[in-house]
């Protein structure tokens, strides 16, 4: 007797046959059971030379035929059971694309890619995405829909995607041929180009595409092929023509032809062969100079094929036209910087920069500005007599450009303006007088006075003018009449003022009066105070009239009181 196994495994589908060996005698019935429930006779038969019993499932499915399955034994005698056997049937995995719906899908750069499949089964199978053969990773999973997915295809998302699904049953595949073009996209054009005589001259065009495109060169319309002049090359998406050692007979029309089999242009452009800028002369530097207030000129002359453009600085910066800058151009070549009133502050250095498309040069000129030095037209006057307590004024006459400083002495003493000291210059068109006035003039304004004139053009020094300060005697506070009795003492007070400083004499009835006399006499000089005292007076002796005289060089005053 043999029993059913515990466990049958087969593929939906595909036949499976239960068998039991069972002998006994008389040979006893079968009775299969699935689930409990009797087994169909037509599936049943009996092997009479193996005593074996079978039971036949034909296209069994999940449905239809998984489960528990036994066999009942009866005879006479009595009756057995198999142990039951649990029958599972495995199915196949179920892979179905979803998008896109060909096998072979062309997108152009930029434009979205989606590859989405169903992966099913009863048993969960195991899903792996590859693109030329080299695994990658779906953009999403959820629940059997699978997608890999790219926003925006590049030239490298190009490929044959495969999908395997796989259990232990089968496994399936699906894949999806991605083809990507891009349209020919000029993101740096062919420009002119402007090269230097016996140098070479790149053209150059930048260009992404994909394919990749072929470029085809051509001069005046003649192919150009790799050669000593000329170099054709591509380095990524930069494709350039290079012409070696440029001459005139290569000036001309260049012309590229971009083709990648989807998309196709053509661009042209020019090549100027030149010579930079020269300055026409010995050397680019030199010096000038200009007189203030006059008109000067700079100029440079440059010579170039392609004539150059000119531009004029000023201490390295932009030189501003305007109504005292003005700029001419001739024919043949020659810059000239107008400058109308030179100014001091025009002094410096001035650049003449010439430019072409192939180069620079430049000349430079530093330009001095000089004045017209001083000339004494009136000088000061050798000697001036001025009076003590009034104004004195002194004056000349000078002309230079710029119009000249003037620095005032007396004797070494530099003389600068107060209340007292004033100084005026020339500020008139055509006025060129200078004065020193001072006001309440004092002994010690007295000296030798002159004047120094100056600008940026030199110096002159003035004559010396000898001030002398002087005042004839006079009565500040004359002495008033005294009334005294005898034996009292008599005073007579006055303020007076000269220069010298005068000498006082106070007479009694026409004689000068002197201790002996009993009169004391005192004098402060520096205030002009003049004192009489008679001390004791004796009425006899000094009644009458008292006189104050003054005497200096310049004169004598006298006041009589009684």
């Amino acid at each position: 007797t043999t029993q059913l196994p515990k466990q049958e495994e087969t593929v939906s589908g595909k036949d499976v046959t239960f068998r039991v060996v069972v002998r006994g005698s008389p040979r006893p019935d079968a009775e299969w059971f699935f689930n409990d429930t009797p087994v169909a006779p037509e599936n049943v038969s009996f092997d009479e030379e193996k005593s074996e019993y079978q039971l036949l499932l034909k296209d069994p499915t999940v449905t239809t035929s998984e489960g528990s399955y036994r066999v009942v034994f009866k005879n006479e005698l009595g009756e057995a059971e198999s142990a039951p056997c649990v029958l599972t049937i495995l199915e196949p995995v179920k892979l179905t694309k979803v998008a896109p719906t060909t096998d072979l899908i062309d997108l152009k750069v930029g434009e979205p890619f989606e590859f989405s499949v169903d992966a099913d089964g009863k048993e969960a199978p195991k899903v792996q995405l590859t693109k030329d053969g080299k695994e990658v990773k779906f953009t999403s999973v959820e629940g059997i829909r699978h997608v890999y997915s790219v926003p925006e295809v590049k030239p490298e998302h190009q490929g044959v995607y495969k999908v395997t699904a796989k259990n232990k049953t089968s496994t399936e595949e699906t894949n999806v041929n991605l083809h990507v073009t891009a349209p020919l996209q000029i993101t740096q054009s062919l420009t002119d180009t402007h090269v230097l005589l016996g140098q070479s001259g790149a053209l150059s065009i930048t260009c992404d595409a994909f394919p990749s495109p072929k470029f085809t060169w051509f001069f005046n319309d003649t192919e150009l092929k790799n050669s000593g002049k000329h170099k054709i090359e591509s380095k990524q998406n930069v494709y350039t023509l290079t012409i070696n050692k440029c001459d005139h007979p290569d000036v001309g029309t260049y012309r590229v032809l971009v083709d990648n089999g989807i998309d196709h242009t053509e661009q042209t452009a020019k090549l100027h062969v030149g010579v930079k800028p020269k300055v026409e002369a010995p050397k680019p530097a030199n010096d000038q100079t200009c007189v203030i207030e006059q008109d000067t000129q700079i100029s440079w002359k440059f010579s170039g094929i392609e004539k150059p453009e000119v531009t004029w600085l000023f201490n390295g910066q932009p030189l501003p036209t305007d109504d005292r800058f003005h700029v001419t151009e001739s024919e043949d070549g020659i810059s000239t910087l107008s400058i109308h009133k030179a100014q001091l502050a025009d002094k410096g250095t001035y650049t003449a920069k010439a430019t072409n498309a192939v180069g620079e040069a430049e000349a430079k000129t530093t330009l001095n500005i000089a004045g017209i030095k001083p000339t004494l037209t009136n000088d000061l006057d050798a000697t001036l007599q001025a009076t003590k307590g009034e104004s004195m004024t002194i004056k000349l006459s000078a002309t230079g450009t710029p119009r000249p400083d003037i620095v005032w002495t007396r004797g070494n003493d530099e003389l600068a303006p107060n209340d007292r000291i004033q100084v005026t210059v020339p500020t008139a068109e055509g006025d060129d007088t200078y004065t020193l006035t001072i006001l309440n003039v004092q002994p010690e304004d007295q000296g030798d006075y002159s004047a120094k004139i100056s600008n940026v053009g030199g110096t002159v020094k003035s004559k010396k003018c000898k001030v002398a300060v002087s005042k004839t005697p006079e009565f500040v506070t004359k002495p008033t009449t005294q009334e005294v009795k005898q034996s009292e003492t008599a005073v007579f007070e006055a303020k007076v003022d000269g220069y010298p400083i005068p000498k006082v004499i106070w007479l009694l009835n026409g004689k000068p009066l002197t201790p002996k006399d009993g009169a004391q006499v005192e004098m402060n000089a520096p205030t002009g105070d003049a004192k009489l005292t008679i001390p004791k007076v004796d009425l006899q002796q000094h009644a009458g009239s008292v006189t104050c005289r003054l005497e200096n060089v310049h004169g004598s005053q006298e006041e009589t009181v009684h």
